[in-house]
């Protein structure tokens, strides 16, 4: 028996299911008498006709094989137990094996939102250290799915849809709706879940428990094409988010879940201090990366403080592909009379085409100052000016064939060379300088905290140097 059902449940009979199979999520220690107590609840909605009676059988069976009562008690127990309950209708216990014959399954090609990045039927994840504007980001894709717009590469957007988002980092009032707003999402499609209301009173959405809840909202609105949680670590319920064998327990039904509502499952997720790879850094288990079909990073540019980088880390559904940059613009929205502010995602044309391996390691590099890199970066200048001054552009080139990055040799340049304007119609050239800490060099002039004698209207560091 497959237990993906494929006979329509009614909606009353999914609501009232659900706080019954909650107290398998939420109990420290599976009793089977619990196992027992919550069949014979379930089986009542089969007597309302709320539910059919293979339904409920495949479910309990299904429970009792994902808590190990299956193993604890014996099949055979699990049947007799089901059989008793449902003795009035004989069930099929199936075997727990989801199985299909190839023959039967129509081949199909994957349906993309965003074509090449984002796919439907697919979960995806996001990953980033914090302040990098990762949750602005996020609503800038649910407006553009809210709308229709065009995507940030400028692909041809989908047709309107439906978002839900799943926040519990942002206020909804002054955070969540400015940002959509800013980003120009159709408010009317997009959907935010603040709670889960059972017979306990209200409590936060977890992942493990509450997916029938979300599907049946998903069947309810017209057209649901994205669903957005914000960060995933929020809903996972009680597991530890470092063992790989939980937290797929929790990330396998999503893909599955994914699949049946033809959502793009869009999961936020954050960045662990440790060093690597970029997925190897998505904090938690490893399980993310693997559960997901594609994955994106976010990171700073290491040459640029001002600008971010939105990079493909890992893909199942295609093509690597480049990656965008982006800003984070401040701005006002006007609503009720009253000007408030927010800030949106500012898109650059064009493709970004750095691995987001070599991104990360560049500005973890140049943020840390990587000690190292920057003794190496004032090592190289003492040396390269050490005969006398000489052409910027010349300085650069060499630095980078040395692996020197822009940002690393910036901060040494800062501390140890002066800026000088190679007459009226010369370009800018590097010398050291005499007494970084302050004092006076042989030109006379005084330096001190990292200024320079750079002609007024040029500032070291910037494009003329």
């Amino acid at each position: 028996m497959n237990m993906n059902v494929r006979i329509s449940q009614s909606s009353e009979g999914m609501e009232r299911l659900g706080p019954i199979l909650a107290v398998f999520g939420l109990a420290t220690q599976q009793k089977f008498e619990v196992f027992k107590a919550q069949a014979t609840r379930a089986k009542e909605l089969v007597d309302l006709g709320l539910l059919t009676r293979q339904f409920v059988a495949d479910r309990f069976s299904q429970i009792a094989g994902n808590k190990g009562l299956t193993d604890e008690v014996g099949l055979d127990e699990v049947q007799n137990v089901l059989g008793e309950i449902f003795r009035a209708h004989p069930v099929q216990i199936c075997s727990g094996l989801d199985m299909v014959r190839m023959s039967d399954v129509v081949p199909a090609e994957i349906e993309f939102l965003w074509p090449g990045r984002l796919a439907r039927g697919k979960a995806h994840t996001l990953a980033g250290a914090g302040g990098l504007g990762k949750s602005t980001l996020l609503y800038g894709l649910a407006a553009c799915a809210s709308t229709g717009d065009k995507w940030p590469d400028g692909a041809d957007g989908c047709e309107p849809g439906d978002v839900i988002v799943l926040s519990s980092e942002d206020d909804i009032a002054d955070t969540i709706a400015p940002r959509l707003i800013a980003a120009g999402a159709d408010m009317s499609r997009v959907f935010v879940v603040r709670s889960v209301q059972d017979e306990d009173g209200r409590r936060s959405f977890n992942l493990q428990i509450d997916l029938a809840r979300l599907e049946l909202e998903i069947k309810r609105l017209p057209n649901v094409v994205m669903v957005i949680l914000d960060p995933i670590t929020s809903y996972l319920g009680p597991v530890d988010s470092h063992r790989n064998a939980e937290v797929r327990a929790v990330l396998d039904p999503l893909n599955e879940f994914a699949s049946r509502t033809r959502t793009v499952l869009l999961a936020n997720n954050h960045f662990s201090k440790a060093a690597g790879p970029a997925n190897a850094r998505i904090l938690g288990s490893v399980a993310f990366v693997n559960a997901s079909r594609a994955a994106f990073i976010v990171t700073a540019d290491e040459q640029d403080e001002t600008r971010r980088l939105f990079i493909p880390s890992k893909s199942n559904i295609g093509p690597l592909g480049t990656g965008l940059a982006y800003r984070i613009e401040g701005c006002l929205i006007d609503h009720a009379g009253k000007s408030i502010p927010t800030s949106r995602i500012m898109w650059e044309s064009a493709p970004v085409t750095i691995s987001a391996d070599a991104a990360l390691a560049a500005a973890e590099g140049s943020a840390s100052g990587g000690q190292s890199s920057r003794g190496e970066a004032e090592d190289f200048l003492r040396d390269m000016l050490a005969a006398g001054p000489m052409p910027a552009k010349e300085v650069k080139a060499e630095a980078t064939e040395a692996g020197i990055t822009a940002k690393v040799l910036r901060t040494a340049r800062e501390k140890l060379v002066e800026v000088q304007k190679s007459g009226m119609h010369g370009g800018w050239v590097w010398a050291l300088r005499r007494c970084p800490n302050g004092g006076e060099d042989a030109q006379g002039a005084y330096f001190r905290n990292g200024a320079s004698s750079a002609p007024s209207g040029h500032l070291p560091g910037g494009d003329n140097d």
